[in-house]
């Protein structure tokens, strides 16, 4: 079984010269724990390696079992390619073990055709409407010479794009924009997904300066929800927060002066059930029990499970936990 598992859309790559294209890449960790791996591409031959862009992250921390990371690649055809037959593969490696734990992608075929040269035509005969025609064009050419060089560029609108595309549809150089990343936990989390833009610092359909544009773009961090553990044992709170990615603090009792029904389960937690934090963040959760003021020798002693079990119990759920949110 392959350490990750990597598709591609699309499937197939236009094999035209020059045709700016996007091969997104979808990879998932199956090896049962978090790595750290990166994305490469394998192009063959190899003399067409140019033609493929890397995304700027392409080595990212898969932070969990079963966890699922995009990358965008780049891929346009050189100008004088030659034609033939090519294929682009793009493989997944572990970053400390890349010659055993690896996935890899179908492999991508490109068909670049022969460069085909139509004979010129015979020119027609000299016509009064051409005056108009070649006024019309000339003025259309100082259309678009103004426009690509004297227009301003505006600013796209990036918000809720993944940080990796939303980089890659900037032209950083020549608009001088420099980006600054910000990891932030959104408060409507259910509107974001994992590494999607939140905010921009330059809105939309903005003009870019012609100095200097310095971006800030608040991207959203890994998330999980604090599950409800309410009338759960201890071993069972353990293994629910495991499952969601979460780390926990000793437990804590709340006592009664009398008994209970609840006695000895979960009746709250801090952060509540439903709260959305960041994966691994620390739960406090609070258990019933029943005391009693001592009598002689005789005291009701409170069993709490050694925090050593308690970890056990948490590490084993972790490292099975579906990827669920």
């Amino acid at each position: 079984m392959p350490a990750f598992d990597v598709t591609t859309n699309p499937t197939r790559l236009d094999g035209t010269r020059g045709k700016q294209q996007t091969i997104v890449v979808t990879a998932t960790n199956r090896m049962g724990r978090q790595v750290m791996a990166r994305a490469v591409a394998v192009v063959n031959p190899p003399s067409a390696a140019a033609w493929v862009t890397p995304p700027p992250d392409a080595q990212r921390v898969f932070n969990q079992p079963n966890a699922t990371e995009k990358f965008s690649f780049g891929f346009m055809v050189d100008a004088n390619a030659k034609a033939g037959n090519y294929t682009v593969r793009i493989d997944v490696v572990d970053v400390d073990n890349q010659d055993d734990n690896f996935g890899q992608s179908p492999v991508l075929a490109v068909q670049v055709p022969d460069i085909v040269v139509a004979p010129p035509p015979p020119p027609p005969p000299f016509k009064w409407w051409i005056l108009v025609v070649a006024a019309v064009v000339l003025l259309g050419v100082g259309f678009a010479v103004w426009k690509i060089f004297f227009s301003a560029k505006r600013m796209p609108n990036l918000v809720k794009k993944p940080y990796a595309e939303a980089v890659a549809s900037l032209d950083t150089a020549r608009y001088h924009i420099r980006i600054t990343r910000v990891d932030t936990l959104a408060t409507d989390t259910a509107e974001y997904e994992r590494a999607e833009v939140v905010r921009q610092s330059i809105p939309p359909k903005t003009k870019f300066a012609s100095d200097s544009n310095p971006l800030t773009l608040v991207v959203q961090e890994n998330y999980a929800g604090v599950p409800d553990m309410t009338g759960a044992d201890q071993n069972k709170a353990m293994q629910q927060l495991g499952a969601a990615g979460l780390d926990f603090n000793p437990p804590q009792t709340q006592d009664t002066t009398a008994h209970m029904p609840d006695e000895g389960k979960v009746v709250r937690s801090d952060p509540p059930k439903g709260t959305f934090v960041k994966s691994g963040t620390k739960v406090t959760i609070f258990i019933r029990r029943f005391s009693q003021p001592c009598v002689g020798t005789q005291c009701i002693k409170v069993v709490i499970l050694d925090q050593a079990v308690l970890r056990q119990t948490w590490e084993r759920s972790k490292r099975v936990r579906p990827d669920s949110l």
